[in-house]
């Protein structure tokens, strides 16, 4: 097989020593191979300084997985650590257990298990340029003498271009974060661990053993960017690092203030509760692991009782204690216990300290997740409606399911607001996105809402006004919403929508039937949109539900579809109570491993008035083409004046009924419906057609084409004479006038 050809700048490099193309490529291979294979080293590789840093940078590193993955890429030239000292002083060194402190040296993270060094210089026209390295574990119990004279011997053996820009190597590793090129080194039996019931692989075979770790490691990452929340993250650093290590128990435990925290574990209970809710230093062991980073091995139950007898519990004969890191800082302390004695080889310790490395990543990242979606919750809960308003008439209630701690916390909300003349404005919407953000734009949309629908606005106007305060809100967020205007004296609902899923009736009968409306386009999406609404009947014992698009299980699902099987699926005693019909719905939609998004959903039971509507409100249609129907008009509202005692506002009823049922007639050329409601201080009249087109009084025309569509005469001015206020809006099927009268 010919060397493989030039890989890109992230790729790690694999050199074949006996196929090699390159005559350098194969020298620097082999001179690195021989001092693993001839010397009985771990780990072997040849440094070079960089001109431009004036740091050591790894060329070549030969040894099997893992270990080979632990050398550091880069050390700097006034570094602490043995291979600088050799360039500094151009001599080699040896040392046959250096200690390090990992605050002081996180290069070496990686290495904690004992060990020998030895490292020669590598000289290029008369200076020293590089440093050729070597470890062992255990440490070496050979002459340190003819070891460095044997690894300078192989050093004497590299090509001169080695260190120079004319190696091969160092051409390919010309780049800003060069990776050392990697020659493997795989023997019968390496890494397979002094425990003989405990192998890795097949010990027969050269590099089974390595690879069988290594697919630890993948399989553990694997499962750790798949987790959801913290509970996911121990279960699978139980399945990839515990068992794989024929360990019975495991504990992740986290500095919280001055005591210890239990975030999970697996196993038997008793390790666990050694050390939750204890001060880090009531355990020696985990003290030591929490203040220098470093991790602990304790082999067997005797050194356990003795260097801890707090943390010695019946049926921990072993303990491999991990550090927890997070931003640089020893957070916590990942415990393995084992029920029997385990002395963990020096490619095993490298290896549980891999696999933590990536375990504190996904834990950092999942408590993280899980905290910010606690503060948007909390945040969230504050902005809905502690308790929804009371009405006769109506009876509501409203759930909202959280999504997945790994979602993130959404914006979804839910209102309900008393409106003008005893109408009723119900509200569910849903902010895109999850986080703080979208629950605290959620806040700000729910708060508007609820201002324009009380000054009277009809349900498209306060979407249109809403979308608009919604883009001034310098966000790219945006938002969907429901908005339904309940008139339950007359049995109707305006229903509004900004790209909301529409609502869903269920008849007394058990029908269930989708209230059709515009969908509109969502908030904030285009620069001063306009709104349509639409009409439906909402009759007495009917039950309204609305909600948002987390009511639908996946991500593929119908909503709507999602929300009408629902209602569906209710029973007869369910809709007896309207809580527990929401509880049953809330239940059913609340679908185990499968929601993705959070819900909110609001009930609304249609009771029918507590008194008969013809005590305090009237209603009346004119057909199309009646034009006797404006004398019909006049006399009923003659006689309601008369039945509610308000005979001394007969005159001016009469005047406004009949020319504004003259013009729907005449310019609508539609039906016409007539409603009157009496308030305590005074009478709302209302007159409605299918011609969305406002009234324009005639004083106000200044063209010819706007005086084709006025209203001629003085019959507008009339009305806002006899009126305290009057107004148009559209209603769905067309424009609702609307008058006021004072008592």
């Amino acid at each position: 097989m010919d060397t493989p050809k030039a890989r890109t700048a992230d790729d790690i490099e694999v050199l074949s020593v006996k196929n090699g193309k390159d005559s350098g490529d194969r020298a620097l291979g082999e001179v690195v191979h021989q001092a693993v294979e001839d010397l009985g080293a771990l780990v072997s590789g040849l440094y070079v300084l960089d001109g431009d840093s004036d740091d050591l940078v790894a060329s070549v590193v030969a040894g099997a997985p893992p270990t080979v993955f632990t050398v550091p890429e880069r050390i700097g030239r006034n570094s602490e650590l043995l291979a600088a000292a050799v360039v500094r002083s151009g001599k080699a060194v040896f040392s046959a257990s250096p200690g390090f402190d990992i605050r002081r040296d996180p290069l070496l993270r990686l290495i904690p298990y004992p060990r020998s060094f030895a490292g020669v210089p590598v000289n290029a026209g008369g200076e020293t340029a590089g440093v050729l390295m070597a470890l062992w574990s255990p440490p070496l119990v050979a002459d340190p003498t003819s070891v460095v004279d044997r690894l300078r011997a192989l050093a004497s053996r590299l090509p001169p271009t080695a260190l120079t820009s004319g190696s091969p190597v160092l051409r390919r590793k010309a780049r800003p974060s060069p990776s050392p090129v990697i020659v493997p080194v795989f023997e019968v039996n390496t890494a397979s661990g002094s425990e003989p019931g405990h192998l890795w692989g097949l010990p027969e075979l050269p590099a089974s053993a390595a690879l069988t770790q290594m697919y630890q490691v993948h399989r553990l990452a694997e499962s750790l960017n798949r987790a959801q929340g913290v509970d996911a993250v121990i279960a699978a650093a139980h399945q990839w690092i515990a068992r794989p290590f024929d360990a019975s128990t495991l504990v992740v435990a986290l500095e919280d203030g001055a005591r210890l925290n239990v975030a999970g574990f697996a196993g038997s209970p008793e390790l666990a509760q050694a050390v939750h809710g204890r001060s880090p230093g009531h355990s020696a062991v985990v003290s030591h692991v929490l203040h220098t980073g470093q991790p602990t091995f304790v082999p067997d139950t005797r050194t356990l009782s003795e260097s801890d007898p707090e943390i010695a519990t019946d049926g921990v004969e072993a303990l491999a204690a991990l550090p927890i890191t997070a931003g640089g800082r020893t957070t916590g302390c990942c415990l393995l216990g084992f029920d029997r004695v385990r002395h963990l080889a020096a490619e095993e310790q490298t290896l549980l300290l891999m696999m933590t490395v990536n375990m504190a990543v996904a834990l950092e990242r999942e408590r993280r997740a899980e905290a910010e979606h606690a503060l948007a919750h909390a945040l969230q809960q504050k902005l809905l409606p502690r308790a929804l308003p009371v009405w006769s008439c109506v009876t509501t209630t409203a759930r909202y399911l959280s999504a997945p701690a790994s979602a993130g916390m959404g914006g979804d909300w839910y209102d309900a607001v008393a409106l003008p003349d005893g109408r009723i404005g119900l509200v569910v919407g849903d902010v895109e996105g999850h986080g703080v953000d979208s629950a605290v734009i959620m806040g700000q949309l729910r708060s508007s809402l609820r201002a324009y629908a009380a000054e009277g606005h009809d349900p498209a106007e306060v979407l249109a006004r809403s979308s608009s305060l919604l883009a001034e809100l310098d966000t790219e967020l945006h938002a969907t919403c429901c908005f339904v205007r309940l008139d339950p004296d007359f049995e109707t609902a305006e229903i509004a929508l900004a790209g909301h899923p529409p609502p869903v009736l269920r008849n007394r009968d058990g029908g269930v039937a989708v209230l059709e409306a515009p969908p509109n386009v969502p908030l904030a999406v285009l620069p001063n949109p306009h709104y349509a609404a639409g009409e439906a009947a909402v009759p007495a014992g009917s039950l309204l539900l609305l909600y948002t698009d987390g009511v639908a299980a996946g991500e593929e699902d119908d909503p709507v579809a999602a929300a009408c099987a629902l209602l569906e699926k209710t029973t007869v005693s369910e809709t007896s109570s309207v809580e527990a019909l929401a509880d049953a719905i809330a239940t059913r939609a609340a679908v185990p491993g499968r929601r993705r998004d959070d819900l909110a959903l609001m009930l609304v039971r249609h009771e029918g008035a507590q008194q008969a509507p013809a005590q305090r409100v009237g209603r009346m249609a004119v057909a199309r083409h009646d034009f006797r129907g404006a004398g019909k008009a006049r006399r009923y509202v003659r006689n309601y004046a008369r039945e509610h005692g308000m005979e001394q506002l007969a005159d001016a009823l009469e005047m406004i009924t009949s020319e504004l049922v003259t013009n729907a007639l005449v310019h609508a050329d539609s039906e016409v419906e007539l409603r009157l409601r009496d308030h305590p201080d005074g009478v709302h009249l209302e007159v409605r057609d299918t011609d969305a087109t406002p009234p324009i009084p005639t004083s106000v025309t200044s063209s010819e084409k706007d005086n084709a569509v006025a209203e001629h005469g003085r019959g507008i001015d009339i009305v806002d004479a006899l009126s305290s206020q009057w107004g148009s809006s559209p209603n769905g099927r067309g424009k609702t006038v609307w008058v006021d009268v004072s008592k």
